[in-house]
């Protein structure tokens, strides 16, 4: 699992994968939040699109939460 927060705002954003797939939850702190779910034909293909979502919330401001 990977939570990060937006360090200008009160929001959260959480991905986690599974295979050929993953999920991703975005909200408001303190919310439930909204889940989606992304399938893709192969392992290879869902960690390269992972890592890009990643990627790109930490260039909107996201920052990643430790897990402590």
């Amino acid at each position: 699992m990977r939570c990060f927060k937006d360090k200008d705002s009160q929001k959260f954003w959480n991905i986690e994968i599974d295979k050929c797939s993953f999920t991703t939850e975005t909200g408001e702190v303190g919310t439930e939040g909204q889940k989606h779910m992304k399938f893709f034909a192969n392992e290879t293909t869902c960690m390269k699109k992972y890592d890009k979502a990643i990627e790109t919330k930490i260039k909107e401001g996201y920052v990643e939460l430790s897990e402590t």
